[in-house]
């Protein structure tokens, strides 16, 4: 497959299997417990158990009845759910373990896997930015690609925010990565007359081309937060000059490839590979 349209065609019956091998029937919720977050429209985000295993789940309490004006958050609540089943077959995006939509009165429940792991621009921040040479820096930048790549190929709902280290998420002792609280927004589009005519407003209702530059993008910037940390990258961004002389030819080549990728409808070089 070469876009995310065909790809949840050709592997359907593979993702419906997996999603139901993952399914937490029902969760336990600790007595007295209060919630982890309660939004103005309703919404609660709890933690629970799964039943049949007793792994800590997190638990979106999503309410039947929600007054118009917050028919937005609705939304962002429902992409988001959908990009995460779309997704069920990539290592790097949580896990959607399955919803009750019955046994409580007025309200959907979603079962997620919790959090795991350690945001990355926090380890950055702290324990200061990593050399070009360093192991970890080559590990993790293949692995952040890797998930951006499966997002392209795999996902059909737009970003409505650019992806950076504060997604990026590491545990297991960093060899574990996942991408985890993105921004995702409506369909992505994949005709032409889904394309915009100007301007960077809804640039993820393109087609592939211009979304695989604005992922390439994204890359380069989270390379060079890993590189000089976040101030150093927003200095360097604005200066337009990133790093000059302070890092090698090959990677002051390739972060400047990638953050000008062209987000425009002829961009045809330094294509992502589709994955295997």
């Amino acid at each position: 497959p070469t876009s995310p349209e065909e790809f949840q065609w050709a592997r359907g019956v593979d993702i419906e299997r997996r999603l139901r091998e993952l399914r937490v029937p029902s969760v336990a919720f600790p007595p007295g417990a209060p919630p982890l977050e309660v939004a103005p429209w309703g919404l609660r985000r709890l933690s629970a158990a799964a039943v049949t295993t007793g792994e800590e789940v997190e638990v979106l309490e999503v309410p039947w009845d929600v007054p118009a004006e917050f028919a937005d958050k609705v939304m962002l609540v429902t992409n988001r759910l959908e990009a995460i089943k779309q997704l069920t077959l990539s290592p790097f995006f949580p896990d959607y373990l399955g919803c009750d939509l019955s046994s409580y009165e007025g309200a959907a429940l979603h079962f997620l896997r919790k959090r795991q792991g350690f945001c990355l621009r926090q380890i950055i921040t702290e324990t200061g930015p990593l050399s070009e040479h360093h192991p970890l820096l080559r590990y993790w930048c293949r692995e952040i690609l890797h998930g951006l790549r499966d997002y392209l190929y795999q996902c059909c709902q737009e970003l409505t925010d650019d992806v950076t280290l504060a997604h990026v998420w590491v545990f297991q002792e960093g060899s574990r990565v996942l991408l985890q609280g993105l921004p995702f927004g409506d369909r992505r589009g994949a005709l032409f007359e889904d394309v915009p005519d100007h301007g960077p407003d809804l640039k993820w209702r393109n087609t592939f081309e211009a979304c695989e530059a604005r992922l390439v993008t994204m890359f380069g910037g989270m390379l060079l937060e890993l590189l000089v940390g976040e101030a150093g990258a927003a200095e360097a961004q604005r200066a337009g000059d990133p790093l000059h002389g302070e890092l090698g030819l090959d990677v002051r080549c390739l972060l400047a490839q990638a953050l000008n990728a062209r987000d425009t409808l002829d961009h045809r070089r330094g294509h992502l590979a589709p994955p295997p």
